[in-house]
């Protein structure tokens, strides 16, 4: 199976106003036998991202085995001085991961 995305984000958790995300969780993202999983501060995943890093949204059957929801954009808007980070093609200034649970 090929690859889907360098990491796979599983989970997030968002600050007290529900703008900006401040936590994730994810896993490698190679194919459908996910074990490895990581909790990354909203900062590192934008690091990464800058440096062409891949990342989609991922949910978990009730068998345990993944699969794969959405792509992870980083959205620039030219009055705000953060980016943004969504799933959908909306250019709402907040980071937006649609259904994905949150911890």
């Amino acid at each position: 199976m090929s690859r889907w995305a360098d990491f796979l984000i599983t989970e997030v958790r968002y600050d007290a106003t529900r703008k900006f995300v401040q936590r994730v969780k994810l896993c490698l993202g190679n194919d459908m036998t996910q074990v490895r999983t990581e909790e990354w501060t909203r900062d590192r995943l934008l690091e990464r991202m800058r440096r062409g890093l891949s990342f989609h949204t991922a949910r978990r059957n009730q068998d345990g085995s993944v699969y794969e929801c959405d792509f992870v954009r980083p959205l620039h808007l030219p009055d705000e001085p953060v980016t943004f980070l969504r799933t959908d093609t909306e250019f709402t200034p907040s980071d937006y991961f649609g259904a994905l649970p949150e911890f």
